[in-house]
């Protein structure tokens, strides 16, 4: 996996985009898993599902992956690059999910880095 495990450990929310002409449900299962299995403690990432390509013929077992879907509790959503169907209501949910679970990603989730090193002001910095 070329994804570094931190992508993972720190990431709020995750779409997991998948091709409803060349994708099964094992491989939905298989990134879902890895985002909740690298996921820190007290940290519970937000997983939505974008089923692309539904311009076109849909050959995917929708009844069996609308099921997973529903019994993980995800957000779905189906949309076309091509087309643009669906992407505005994809950043919709994503917005909709930072809002909800805004106060959640304001609380450390993660150990803070101390380095006891003082910072040093550039030439010209405004900051304090």
């Amino acid at each position: 996996m070329a994804l570094s495990r931190s992508y993972f450990a720190r990431g709020h929310i995750f779409v997991l985009v998948h091709d409803l002409n060349n994708s099964t449900l094992e491989d939905m299962r298989k990134w879902y898993n890895i985002v909740k299995s690298e996921s820190v403690a007290r940290h519970d990432p937000v997983v939505i599902i974008a089923s692309n390509k539904c311009d076109g013929e849909i050959p995917f077992c929708e009844s069996e992956t609308e099921t997973w879907i529903r019994n993980n509790e995800l957000e779905h959503i189906y949309c076309s690059a091509k087309t643009g169907e669906g992407i505005q209501q994809l950043f919709i949910k994503i917005e909709e999910a930072l809002e909800v679970h805004q106060s959640d990603f304001l609380s450390p989730s993660l150990p803070s880095l101390i380095t006891g090193i003082p910072i040093k002001k550039a030439e010209g910095c405004n900051c304090g």
